[in-house]
């Protein structure tokens, strides 16, 4: 774990405002050939971030991996880094699915995640065993449909939406109402279909630590 002061300027990008360099490149030599505005990653700022991140999940969860959302940044020379350091990609659109395989992550380091897949998408995603996290009941009949018809078996997680403080989020199946259980007994029900983990996102504007 990083404590001391010197070694935390290292999750931070080295700047010299008076030579104008950030980690020894010049900026404005930057901005004439990128032209602006012009966002700057250090990949060495990213990659002790990375590194700590991944040493701090490893001491609770041993068995994790990190996926990085494709929906945050699609930048391609970023998610060829995330690659690289071992991160699988979450991918919730045509192109950040095809992103992915263009960028070299193979089919079972993509999630498919997202409240709109297409048909195409889901198809393809089955075709090619990712993981999909499947978000509402439209979604779950579609993908029972098309592994029938593929006879394909997938492995899928399911987004569960819990109430915390008094707001619910729009999206995933409810856990006060039963609809969370209910697509888990759907999934076990079906013939080739996995239950295979859940997922959450608690939401914005939330405050509190509690």
């Amino acid at each position: 774990m990083i404590n001391s002061l010197e070694a935390k300027r290292a999750f931070f990008p080295s700047v010299n405002i008076v030579e104008n360099t950030i980690e020894g490149t010049n900026v404005f030599a930057l901005r004439k050939k990128f032209g602006t505005p012009l966002f700057i990653v250090s990949k060495r700022a990213l990659k002790t971030k990375i590194s700590e991140f991944i040493s701090l999940l490893k001491r609770t969860y041993s068995n994790s991996r990190i996926a990085f959302s494709m929906k945050t940044n699609n930048l391609a020379s970023l998610n060829r880094f995330f690659k690289d350091n071992g991160f699988l990609a979450e991918t919730v659109s045509d192109y950040e699915y095809w992103l992915a395989g263009k960028l070299g992550f193979k089919k079972n380091e993509i999630i498919l995640n997202g409240p709109s897949k297409s048909h195409d998408l889901l198809r393809q995603a089955i075709t090619d065993s990712a993981l999909i996290h499947i978000d509402n009941f439209s979604e779950l009949s579609e993908i029972v449909k098309l592994t029938n018809r593929l006879k394909k078996r997938i492995r899928v997680g399911i987004r569960v939406n819990p109430e915390v403080t008094g707001r619910q989020s729009r999206f995933g199946f409810s856990l006060k109402n039963g609809d969370a259980w209910k697509a888990c007994l759907e999934i076990i029900a079906g013939k080739w279909v996995d239950l295979a983990g859940l997922h959450y996102h608690l939401g914005s504007n939330i405050f509190s630590l509690n």
